[in-house]
């Protein structure tokens, strides 16, 4: 489960932190392992903010781990915990290809 440990950052019990670094930038940190991630502000028909963010196909960990493959289960691992660490603040999120 997630908690906030401060605005805009958000962590778990597995050491995964979350946090929105600007309009369009988030971060994702696994241990040692950063992925930078582009988004774009959306808004819900019931007036609440978010996030679309962009998963490509082809995601790549940041310098110096980006020769490491990210499969589709990583990439599925990485989604979830995206949704699922916005959802202890309410903020509506979305995952794009």
């Amino acid at each position: 489960m997630f908690r906030v440990i401060a605005p805009y950052l958000l962590t778990n019990d597995s050491g995964v932190e979350v946090s929105r670094k600007d309009r369009n930038a988030m971060q994702y940190r696994d241990g040692d392992h950063v992925l930078s991630l582009y988004c774009d502000t959306i808004a819900a028909d019931d007036g609440r903010f978010g996030a679309a963010i962009l998963l490509p196909l082809d995601l790549r960990w940041d310098p110096p781990f980006e020769q490491e493959r990210i499969d589709a289960f990583v990439r599925a691992t990485i989604a979830k915990n995206l949704l699922e660490a916005w959802q202890v603040v309410d903020y509506w999120v979305t995952i794009e290809s």
